[in-house]
């Protein structure tokens, strides 16, 4: 008998392109590191096959909440990590076992580049829309049979301003936002997070401080728990987990972790420790949807509360969060921004999809709808490909 035919090989990446667009939010975001104007979006589109996938990066435009920026980020696609991605099948995604396998190859591909969580992220995201296409399915529905729209919660920056922070907070609650967090920093505490609680008595509050803390601050951090915070996140910096769980066994209000998170280790070190109560889970920030699906996992075994955070993004990438945001046993919102907010101007991907205060996931084929090529290009004041590609 003639031996099996071998199933056809799945093609393999055969370019990368980068373009960088200049963008700036619609409103600046205040937090205790400084005011965010600008952001930078480094779009990535990976062709294998008949099949393209685009992603979004999420690196802000400094060094500020993260050490990985935009242009490091940049520097990074193009000279590292996109040149290695050249030659890896890309199999269709039709399973969340596919798309774990997917983000595994991927991440085994670029194990040679230390850290570039942000950048890895884009690259991935890139590839499960590749794949997620190539298998005729949205990728939303790998991860919710029955995907609905996802409820956000609404971030009030630095309440410099008291009465425009009231202001904020009543918008916020009026259009159903299910949570507010507030930025908070030594100084700009106490006062107005006294004056959100008289006029909003009953509201679901939080507390941000983006490590702006230290340990001589602690009298004042035991004090936060007069406002029934749902929770106080990230207090001290980032490698205090020790200051975190000596101030955990303190305070009453719940501690959550955010920038002290750059891989599923630290979930778990963090939950050894007991150095938190809530993890904030940022997909761009873990290296995307495989290293946050093994978080979440992580956190669910250790009995953290988890929800999705978000990054300032474009469209591309808050729709991929809020595909995140759709698994089942979120502690409470995820941050997607808001329905009037988010970065000036016509989006390459198109505008999101809201009912009141909750984003409806992309339904169609792939991750994120097909982006306008001449309205990218137009944004765009630098444009790569990877060298020899065709």
């Amino acid at each position: 008998m003639p031996p099996a035919p071998r199933p056809a090989p799945h093609p393999a990446v055969s370019a990368v392109e980068l373009w960088w667009c200049p963008r700036l939010l619609a409103t600046p975001h205040r937090t205790s590191y400084g005011v965010e104007h600008r952001r930078p979006t480094i779009l990535v589109r990976v062709q294998a096959g008949p099949w393209e996938g685009w992603g979004e990066c999420a690196a802000l435009a400094t060094p500020s909440y993260r050490a990985e920026h935009a242009q490091a980020a940049w520097w990074a696609l193009r000279h590292w990590l996109a040149p290695r991605l050249l030659g890896l099948p890309v199999p269709p995604v039709a399973t969340l076992a596919d798309l774990r396998r997917v983000s595994a190859d991927l991440h085994r591909r670029l194990a040679g580049v230390v850290g570039t969580a942000m950048a890895k992220a884009a690259l991935e995201a890139a590839l499960l829309d590749a794949g997620t296409r190539a298998a005729g399915g949205p990728l939303v529905a790998l991860l919710a049979p029955d995907p609905r729209p996802v409820p956000a919660g609404a971030v009030v920056g630095l309440p410099s301003d008291i009465p425009a922070a009231l202001r904020a907070v009543e918008a916020a609650l009026a259009q159903g936002a299910t949570r507010v967090k507030v930025k908070v920093a030594p100084g700009c505490d106490h006062r107005p997070l006294g004056e959100l609680r008289r006029h909003f008595p009953d509201a679901p509050l939080a507390a941000d401080a983006n490590g702006a803390y230290r340990r001589d601050d602690w009298d004042t951090l035991l004090a936060l728990d007069e406002f029934g915070l749902l929770f106080l996140e990230q207090p001290l910096p980032a490698d205090d987990l020790v200051g975190h769980r000596r101030l955990a066994a303190e305070l009453h209000t719940p501690i959550c972790l955010d920038e002290s998170l750059r891989d599923v280790g630290d979930v778990r070190t963090a939950a050894a420790l007991e150095a938190a109560d809530l993890v904030c889970l940022k997909p761009p920030c873990l290296g995307g949807l495989g290293p946050t699906l093994d978080a979440i996992d992580q956190a669910s075994a250790e009995g953290l509360g988890w929800w999705v955070g978000g990054m300032l993004q474009g469209t591309a990438g808050r729709l991929l969060d809020a595909a995140v945001a759709t698994l089942p046993g979120s502690a409470g919102p995820a941050e997607l921004g808001s329905p009037n907010g988010g970065l000036r101007g016509p989006d390459p991907f198109g505008p999101l999809s809201w009912e009141g205060f909750a984003l409806r996931p992309f339904p169609g084929s792939g991750a994120v709808p097909r982006p306008d090529l001449e309205l990218v290009e137009a944004l765009a004041t630098r444009h790569w490909r990877t060298p020899g590609a065709h």
